[in-house]
């Protein structure tokens, strides 16, 4: 899947995701932030919205939709 794909999906699987200023949306951008300056590879992956999608899902302890 292409990064885009993959974003489409984890806004899917995780809805709030796409709403601003939600618990969801604030700890992905705040991850997103923070991997940007410490770890630039991390964005080498073309899986990356999931696996930081997932990432911040389990610190709150949500579930992905079936």
């Amino acid at each position: 899947m292409k990064t885009d794909e993959v974003k489409q999906y984890a806004i899917q699987k995780f809805p709030d995701l796409a709403v601003k200023g939600s618990p969801m949306n604030l700890g992905f951008v705040t991850k997103l932030r923070a991997y940007r300056q410490m770890q630039p590879d991390y964005f080498q992956n073309p899986q990356w919205p999931w696996t930081l999608a997932m990432e911040v899902a389990a610190e709150l302890q949500i579930k992905p939709l079936p």
